[in-house]
């Protein structure tokens, strides 16, 4: 291999000659490609357009996921108070059926400071046996009548309520 005066090896310049690629060539090309690179700064209309509706419905999405979730929490909450607060009303009024006068009531009221916001409702109503058919000798109608159905209704601001029934016997004289 033969060395050329300024370094380069005399096979690449037979190369560079043969192939037909020159220096001025190389640049050039060099030259075209920045040119086009340097043309497409930054982005056009439609590409700005497009990822702003994209950004716009994910964005959306997340904040109805948040607004779900925080009111499933707010429900949730109420339910779960709410119970509490009905089986503390149930075992207040299943201790008031002693008493002879509360044979059949309405009653309703408030929780107090403690639960200002919730609201309670109660009815206790005999067992209706008008028209049944109940067989002689198997229970008396005399104590299927001391059967009181109690139906309470936690209601919250008025919005949400729950309600439950259920039915208890109540001891005779």
């Amino acid at each position: 291999m033969a060395v050329v005066s300024n370094g380069i090896s005399a096979n690449l310049i037979i190369w560079k000659s043969i192939s037909g690629i020159t220096d001025k060539t190389r640049l050039e090309e060099t030259n075209l490609s920045m040119k086009i690179f340097h043309t497409n700064k930054g982005f056009t209309l439609l590409e700005m357009m497009v990822s702003i509706s994209i950004l716009a419905i994910v964005l959306v999405s997340v904040f109805r996921i948040q607004s779900s979730t925080i009111r499933l929490s707010a429900t949730g909450k109420f339910h779960s108070t709410a119970s509490h607060l009905a089986r503390q009303k149930m075992a207040e009024i299943e201790h008031e059926l002693r008493d002879p006068s509360m044979l059949s009531n309405e009653l309703s009221g408030y929780f107090g400071d403690s639960f200002p916001d919730y609201r309670w409702q109660s009815s206790i109503t005999v067992l209706d046996l008008s028209g049944s058919n109940i067989p002689e000798g198997t229970i008396a109608k005399k104590d299927l009548q001391m059967f009181r159905k109690i139906d309470i209704e936690i209601s919250y601001n008025n919005e949400l309520s729950f309600k439950v029934t259920s039915w208890r016997f109540v001891q005779g004289d």
